[in-house]
């Protein structure tokens, strides 16, 4: 799960990049699958 997280992270720089990282711990956090795929596929959370 942690190198999904990088390789999605990987795909922007600066403050996205750390944006969609926390955002993906967040999602697996609160176990929330569905939104940790979309903040992968889309790089932002379901508003």
């Amino acid at each position: 799960m942690n190198q999904a997280i990088q390789r999605a992270g990987r795909l922007r720089v600066g403050k996205p990049k750390n944006q969609v990282i926390s955002a993906c711990r967040d999602a697996i956090r609160s176990n929330n699958i569905n939104t940790l795929f979309r903040i992968m596929r889309v790089g932002t959370a379901p508003s």
